[in-house]
């Protein structure tokens, strides 16, 4: 008898902390990089929604093969991720895939999409929203979903969050996901039972140039131009710098820029046309410090926010990270 999937729900949403909650009462899961997904899985049907209920089925056709895997009708939670070649979910390739409706068949063999499913939140006609975490995550275990398009990623008990965060950083992951190991799942809301903290990596860089602000930053900057020195002894663009300046930095630093304003680029490569239209360039003599998320495959800084100036720095020491220069920008 057809089994029609189960009626979709919003995703729980976890609170965001800059360090993750530590104690025996909570469980640790891998922040992954992608794309957040409902999975609703029934005898011949597959329905997949984006966080805010946007029907994503045609998007990503691999995962229909979810109806072969189970008898029983299911409600997945979980992250649409796409590994790079060194096995890491790459929000990169995953974008690649996120906006078109019907993918092609050369798309599906060269960036497959697959389900990092970390909750449970019906079997059958019964739901678990209402089940403590670790009684889901043992149902979840149990349905034996790691093959195919589908992964069941670990969680962690009796570990340390600082630990967890640590690791995270070492092996370029987004971050730490901690749950209360008897939260219930609230769909549509964000709950302090759910924690996510994320890695933030720090970068210092040279100022290249400026863009014009608008509004209240009309009289100082909308975001500064920096770089990277290559191997080559060549300042490689490494992005935009737009947040992260309070009043007294934005005037401070729209000083020190307008003494260094130069007629040309001291990028070696071609800044985006968009942003090299309205920028002034500057001698690059100014060193600050940026946090991000980690390196884009084009050499970019991935969510920068500014920290402040390195007056202690020389900009000639401002070169390349190792591991971005070896190709894994993760």
């Amino acid at each position: 008898m057809t089994q029609p999937p189960p009626a979709l729900v919003s995703p729980m949403l976890a609170i965001a902390e800059t360090v993750p909650p530590e104690g025996s009462n909570w469980a640790y899961e891998w922040k992954w990089d992608g794309f957040r997904a409902v999975v609703a899985v029934g005898s011949d049907e597959v329905r997949v929604a984006s966080r805010r209920g946007r029907d994503m089925t045609s998007t990503y056709p691999e995962l229909r093969t979810l109806s072969q895997q189970t008898d029983t009708p299911l409600l997945l939670d979980g992250e649409l991720v796409v590994l790079s070649p060194d096995g890491r979910p790459s929000f990169e390739l995953m974008q690649s895939r996120m906006h078109d409706m019907h993918p092609s068949a050369r798309q599906l063999g060269e960036t497959p999409v697959l389900l990092f499913a970390f909750d449970v939140l019906q079997v059958g006609d019964e739901s678990l929203l209402r089940r403590r975490y670790l009684e889901r995550r043992g149902i979840l275990a149990e349905l034996d979903l790691a093959e195919g398009c589908v992964r069941t990623p670990p969680y962690y008990t009796d570990v340390s969050g600082a630990d967890m965060l640590a690791t995270a950083q070492d092996h370029v992951l987004e971050g730490v996901v901690a749950k209360r190991v008897d939260s219930l799942y609230v769909p549509g809301r964000r709950e302090i039972t759910w924690v996510k903290t994320t890695v933030w990596r720090r970068q210092e860089v040279v100022i290249g140039g400026w863009s014009v602000g608008e509004g209240n930053r009309a009289d100082a900057f909308g975001s500064l131009l920096v770089g990277v020195y290559d191997d080559a002894g060549e300042l490689s663009y490494a992005g935009r710098v737009g947040s992260g300046f309070d009043d007294a930095a934005l005037r401070r630093l729209r000083a020190l820029l307008d003494e260094r304003e130069w007629p040309t680029s001291p990028f070696a490569q071609e800044v985006p046309r968009e942003f090299a239209r309205r920028a002034h360039w500057v001698t690059p003599d100014l060193v600050g410090e940026a946090g991000f998320r980690r390196w884009t495959s084009d050499g970019r800084l991935w969510h920068p926010k500014w920290r402040g100036l390195r007056p202690d720095r020389d900009p000639a020491e401002i070169v390349v990270p190792d591991s971005v220069r070896l190709g894994s920008r993760g």
